[in-house]
């Protein structure tokens, strides 16, 4: 019997999901450069990267960039790069053609009825939003893990406005696809 890779973000540490959630942000793809709100350090962040790359959800790739580098040997530095099965594991769409960004908007996919998701996504509908603090407090994730998982809303193609609610607090919500409104107002 083999083990199975797939998993899913619940069982991601918060610090492998910052560090998912940013290389699929960034344009390289690339997991190093460690941001400054990551506190692990030393082994402790050694050991997360290795089970990344045990999972399948980063890949080792040379790097000419220092800070980019993981290890280096007499090869030359290398570096690691997100997946698809990283991609999929924080909820962003994998694309067929490579890890490129698509030229179009992503189709949304309904969530399972039920799950985190779609309760997310019912929040986050309503007119005056939600702010981070209440999401975090509603799922019991940590700020960090909120803010990677409305990434994900964004990366999936929906819509998410950040505003000031009426007490200064920056609250997100989701706005209907431009034709959902439209005919709404024709109605």
């Amino acid at each position: 019997m083999t083990k199975s890779h797939k998993r899913s973000p619940r069982h991601l540490s918060d610090t492998a999901l910052i560090l998912l959630g940013r290389a699929a942000d960034s344009e390289s793809q690339m997991i190093l450069p460690i941001p400054k709100s990551v506190r692990a350090r030393g082994m402790a962040l050694e050991r997360v990267l290795q089970s990344l790359l045990r999972q399948g959800f980063v890949e080792e790739v040379p790097v000419g960039l220092a800070d980019e580098a993981w290890r280096s040997d007499h090869d030359g530095r290398f570096g690691l790069r997100i997946t698809e099965p990283g991609l999929r594991a924080i909820g962003v769409p994998a694309l067929k053609s490579g890890l490129e960004q698509p030229a179009t908007a992503p189709q949304q996919k309904s969530p399972r009825p039920g799950s985190k998701q779609a309760r997310l996504i019912a929040l986050l509908m309503q007119p005056n939003g939600k702010s981070i603090d209440e999401l975090s407090q509603e799922f019991g994730w940590l700020p960090h893990t909120t803010r990677a998982v409305i990434s994900g809303l964004r990366k999936s193609g929906h819509v998410v406005v950040r505003a000031k609610s009426g007490d200064g607090r920056s609250v997100y919500r989701i706005e209907a696809p431009a034709e959902a409104r439209t005919s709404d107002q024709d109605a």
